[in-house]
């Protein structure tokens, strides 16, 4: 009976540290680091969820059309990674929020694993709770 306690009540204490964790709004730099992961372990969908892809006014399939043609590049693309031995480390170097608080820009270093880096700067848009990688026009 006492180790059910005591496991329930390690359980209800891991929740509540998922759960605030999980709800904590993340800066423009921690977005950008977590889509870039996905990038580094070939999770396009995840880097395309972290896309601002324009949907006023679009249909759902025109959406769709839109993350599986941007997916479809990144796959494509991925050759050109494994040639590098894939992201072996993203830093975030700097990041700045605009007045208003809607845009920012965030500069990374990639660090590839043959040895090579590479800078880039992103532009950022919040949606929402939520800040999103700036899309091409």
């Amino acid at each position: 009976m006492k180790t059910k306690f005591i496991f329930a009540s390690m359980m209800l204490v891991l929740m509540a540290v998922f759960f605030t964790a999980c709800n904590k709004e993340k800066t423009p730099g921690e977005a950008y680091k977590i889509y870039a992961t996905c990038l580094a372990e070939k999770n396009y969908e995840g880097y395309v969820d972290g896309v601002d892809i324009k949907t006023e006014g679009q249909t759902k399939e025109k959406i769709q059309e839109a993350r599986s043609t941007l997916i479809g590049l990144l796959q494509l693309s991925s050759g050109e990674l494994d040639k590098k031995g894939g992201i072996k480390n993203i830093d975030v170097l700097e990041e700045n929020i605009n007045e208003g608080d809607t845009t920012a820009t965030v500069k990374a270093k990639f660090t590839y694993g043959d040895g090579t880096t590479k800078e880039e700067t992103v532009e950022m848009v919040k949606r929402g709770a939520d800040w999103k990688m700036k899309s091409a026009k």
